[in-house]
């Protein structure tokens, strides 16, 4: 779980790392590449997890998608990586629903 900083949607909150899909991107290397940007872990991304409709900003409707992954490589330093991120936790999938 990553805490939202003060230059991000929902600054404070509690989330999955997420992103957008760049076009021409494959979704597993978005993922990938997200986790990467907002804490420094590298992974090996899996299996979907859950899929869902967001329905965050009524102008923006997107799809989530939840992957399981295994970190391969990196270091969990939020402090030089993304200003969007205050911080990281560690959480197991069944603690998500009382974040």
């Amino acid at each position: 779980m990553v805490r939202r900083g003060p230059g991000a949607t929902r600054p404070g909150y509690w989330s999955i790392p997420a992103g957008f899909v760049d076009y021409g991107e494959e979704i597993r290397t978005a993922a990938a590449r997200e986790l990467l940007e907002e804490t420094g872990l590298v992974a090996e991304v899996g299996d979907v997890m859950f899929v869902a409709s967001n329905f965050h900003d009524p102008s923006k409707l997107t799809v989530g998608v939840w992957f399981a992954g295994t970190v391969i490589g990196g270091i969990d330093d939020v402090s030089s990586r993304c200003v969007s991120t205050m911080s990281i936790s560690w959480t197991t999938w069944s603690e998500q629903s009382r974040r």
